[in-house]
């Protein structure tokens, strides 16, 4: 009985874990992945696409840690070299100060030439920048 217990707990506290989720989305307002608790980013299909835990560091699909978020919005590699930075605003730019996109106020993505790519209200901007411009970021 303690067992079947546990389990239905276990089960109770994943549900709430999933529902309580993040939701990025396309330029169509279709789901595209979530962003749980823990800092993973998951597609709907329940891939991996990333993760940036408590510290800041960001990983890859294949849990490779490609960087980290610092407190000042840098966003470092592994040797450290600055590849981006996210500002207060918003904005995400890469090494080279280039724009690559920015989240507006309520939950609009934009490129950077200022068309929609996706909706992600109230999703912290270092999960934003991780999600739609990942391949920018880690391949700089």
């Amino acid at each position: 009985m303690l067992k079947r217990c546990v389990v239905t707990v276990v089960a109770m506290l994943a549900l709430c874990l999933h529902v309580s989720a993040q939701v990025l989305r396309d330029s169509a307002n279709a789901v595209v992945a979530n962003v749980e608790i823990d800092g993973t980013i998951r597609s709907t299909n329940r891939m991996m696409i990333g993760r940036i835990d408590r510290n800041g560091n960001m990983r890859n699909h294949t849990y490779r840690l490609i960087g980290r978020f610092k407190s000042n919005g840098d966003v470092v590699d592994m040797k450290r070299q600055k590849i981006g930075y996210v500002s207060n605003d918003g904005s995400v730019f890469d090494g080279k100060d280039d724009l690559l996109g920015r989240l507006e106020a309520d939950g609009t993505v934009r490129d950077a030439g200022n068309v929609i790519i996706g909706y992600a209200k109230d999703v912290p901007l270092r999960y934003v920048a991780m999600y739609y411009f990942l391949d920018v970021l880690e391949y700089h």
